[in-house]
């Protein structure tokens, strides 16, 4: 489990405070020692949803990871998708959704560009190939393989342009 991933995600979308107790349970099977996750696992389906969350965002402290602002948040799930895209293990139309449903949370958030949408996220190529990918008329169409596949590149650049800045 990416606690990561996981504090990116809930900065940004949040979880059921039911899903709480299950993501601690699954945390301690994979090897956390955080109190709080154990806490968690145990606790009662009529407990305050801001103490879950309270006792989640502790868990992760204890482990080591602090909560990003949702900019942040939105950067560490857009590289990841991206990454997942590029590893083969999503594929590039649904990867690319998930980078332009990110972005659309935080649109609002980032500074205004004056170029095309998504410049100011670092996606603009990945969105215009996604609306080509939209626009494709049939499943059959002979240019799904080249747009799907441009999708793939454009990941794959997302994933290169955040090795360069580390």
């Amino acid at each position: 489990m990416n606690f990561e991933l996981l504090a990116a995600e809930f900065v940004l979308t949040g979880f059921a405070s039911e899903a709480l107790a299950e993501l601690a349970t699954t945390a301690l099977l994979e090897g956390a020692t955080a109190p709080s996750f154990a806490v968690l696992a145990g606790s009662a389906a009529g407990e305050a949803p801001a103490d879950l969350r309270d006792l989640f965002v502790s868990a992760l402290r204890e482990s080591g990871v602090q909560l990003p602002n949702r900019v942040e948040a939105a950067h560490q799930l857009k590289f990841d998708f991206a990454r997942e895209v590029s590893e083969g293990r999503l594929a590039a139309p649904r990867g690319a959704l998930q980078i332009i449903r990110v972005f659309g949370m935080v649109r609002d958030e980032l500074p205004t560009s004056a170029g095309y949408v998504g410049d100011e996220f670092g996606i603009a190529s990945l969105y215009g190939i996604y609306d080509d990918y939209e626009n494709l008329t049939t499943a059959d169409d002979p240019r799904r393989a080249s747009v799907v596949a441009a999708l793939r590149a454009a990941c794959q650049e997302i994933v290169g342009s955040r090795a360069r800045t580390i």
